[in-house]
């Protein structure tokens, strides 16, 4: 039997080594999360980093990694393995991921769970996530895709609302606040938000946002171009993802005229096909790109297991 240490994440060699590692998958995962960049993303902040290990094999080849993205009462476990080193490294993941969590479980007057994603056309890890005592959720996200060729519609605006970049670093802040009040969270951090902005593909003219008359931002659509994945997967895709709106702003298509924006954005860039992802649960966004011409191509769903505290 193989033998596999870890060890904490370390530096941009080691990101360089796990963007590598995803790009051994099928050509028609290589935009799957974890994907190239959500990784830089992730990595790009400290949280991130003090809460990913990296599994080699003895001769120092990198067999997976994962990363521990812990709320308050659950845990998500994000991760990736070298095929050749699933069943083995996948449950030493685990182990880890159990230890980590423990002493929080232990603590936490409710009751915690590690969850994991898997795709529904992931055979394996569904049911090596059920062998190992997962339950399957009702929660999970749909990937949807829509094809560039042919008519796309002029985006609509209500009046006194206009579309536009982000105004650089100096409006973060400002886009932060919308994040928070459109998904009433305050996960978004200026430490990520900035890290997104610096990831290598970062095109600011396709970080968009609605703007409205009083000059407050009103919605946002962060579409985006990764070039490296487009090589591998031998395809021309951009994303018009993550979009939201203001509450104050809902229900006046501001959603919609910036996802059409995009897209034409997106043409004139060369892209083919447009694809976006969203929560299950979120059904109003699901219908606003049905609207513009998405449709579903695949899903992941959420397992979950209970921590013992």
């Amino acid at each position: 039997m193989t033998t596999y240490t870890h060890r904490p994440y370390a530096d941009a060699a080691d990101l360089r080594a796990m963007i590598d590692l995803t790009t051994q998958r099928p050509s028609t995962h290589i935009t799957a999360f974890p994907s190239m960049i959500d990784l830089q993303e992730m990595l790009g902040t400290a949280v991130y980093r003090d809460h990913t290990h990296l599994w080699h094999e003895q001769r120092g080849q990198l067999a997976g990694f994962a990363i521990l993205d812990v709320d308050e009462d659950a845990a998500n476990l994000i991760f990736d393995v070298a095929a050749a080193a699933q069943g083995q490294v996948g449950t030493g993941m685990l182990d880890w991921a159990t230890a980590v969590l423990q002493p929080a479980a232990q603590a936490s007057p409710i009751p915690m769970t590690l969850d994991i994603s898997a795709r529904d056309d992931d055979a394996w890890r569904s049911a090596w996530l059920l062998a190992h005592g997962f339950t399957q959720q009702a929660g999970g996200s749909v990937i949807m895709t829509r094809s560039l060729d042919g008519d796309i519609p002029l985006a609509q605006l209500p009046a006194g609302f206009a579309v536009r970049p982000l105004a650089g670093a100096g409006e973060v802040d400002a886009w932060i606040a919308l994040h928070r009040a459109a998904w009433g969270t305050e996960n978004m951090t200026t430490t990520y938000r900035l890290s997104m902005m610096g990831t290598p593909d970062y095109d600011p003219a396709l970080d968009l946002v609605a703007v409205a008359a009083n000059g407050e931002l009103a919605a946002y659509c962060m579409c985006a171009i990764i070039y490296a994945e487009n090589e591998l997967s031998g395809r021309q895709v951009g994303y018009t993802d993550p979009i939201a709106t203001h509450p104050r702003w809902q229900r006046q298509g501001l959603a919609r005229a910036l996802m059409l924006h995009g897209l034409r954005l997106l043409r004139e860039h060369g892209m083919t096909v447009a694809q976006l992802s969203t929560s299950l649960e979120n059904v109003a966004m699901q219908a606003t790109a049905v609207a513009v011409g998405f449709q579903v191509t695949s899903r992941a769903f959420t397992f979950s297991r209970a921590v013992a505290g």
